[in-house]
């Protein structure tokens, strides 16, 4: 019998039961709402039991969706359980109230583990949030400890979006790919501090562009003098 990809825990308390499961299809890509408060969307859930008659979810209660990757549960979603419509050959099919749920950050995780290369430059800025995450994830392991790819970096606003691909660039900038320097200024300076390396050096190419990249992603006149600030906090030197 094939293993389920899919862990789903009841998060009730006094439950704590848990089902694997093949599929589960109907997630939003990225949602967070509060799921028992009326307001939140209703989707149509797919899950694909591993065992016929082995899935026992139960109306009006909390559940939680992990998937395996390399061998570790990743939770992705939280659901509550409005309705459950049909069980048809495996498959129970349900109304479900999404409190959380972020597709996004398993399909790239699902990527990374099956040695796919892929560039956040590449995918819509709504991938912006995951990719922050999973790098974040990835970084804090050793608390913030990464390698610089040079003591020499380049710093450019060009093909930039947004707030997250600033942070998501400048990760890669200075740990090169699935790097992580944090996804505000206060999170740029913690990681920098945690890699302190006097010897390094930030070259702002088209520093008037970086200013207005920056004034535009955060609405502060000042956000270009914070950054510059985040940096000679950690000891690098700057030449504009």
């Amino acid at each position: 019998m094939r293993e389920g990809q899919f862990v789903i825990h009841c998060e009730s308390d006094g439950f704590g039961e848990s089902w694997h499961a093949f599929a589960v299809e109907g997630l939003p890509a990225s949602c967070l709402t509060r799921a028992n408060s009326g307001e939140s969307e209703v989707f149509l859930l797919m899950i694909e039991e591993e065992e016929w008659g082995s899935l026992s979810l139960r109306e009006e209660e909390f559940y939680s969706i992990s998937k395996i990757i390399d061998g570790k549960e990743e939770s992705f979603a939280v659901f509550f359980c409005k309705e459950i419509i049909s069980r048809v050959g495996g498959r129970c099919y349900l109304y479900a109230a999404i409190e959380y749920s972020d597709v996004l950050i398993i399909s790239i995780l699902d990527a990374w583990e099956k040695g796919i290369r892929i560039n956040w430059r590449n995918l819509s800025g709504s991938y912006g949030p995951a990719w922050l995450s999973n790098c974040a994830k990835r970084g804090g392991e050793n608390g913030w400890i990464q390698n610089y790819v040079s003591e020499n970096v380049l710093i450019s606003s060009a093909g930039l979006r947004s707030h997250e691909d600033f942070y998501c660039y400048l990760g890669e900038s200075f740990f090169g790919y699935k790097g992580y320097a944090g996804r505000d200024l206060d999170g740029l300076r913690e990681v920098l501090l945690a890699n302190k390396n006097e010897k390094l050096v930030v070259s702002l190419i088209d520093a008037p562009r970086v200013f207005d990249f920056l004034l535009k992603i955060s609405g502060r006149e000042d956000y270009f003098r914070l950054f510059e600030s985040a940096l000679m906090d950690a000891g690098i030197r700057l030449i504009p």
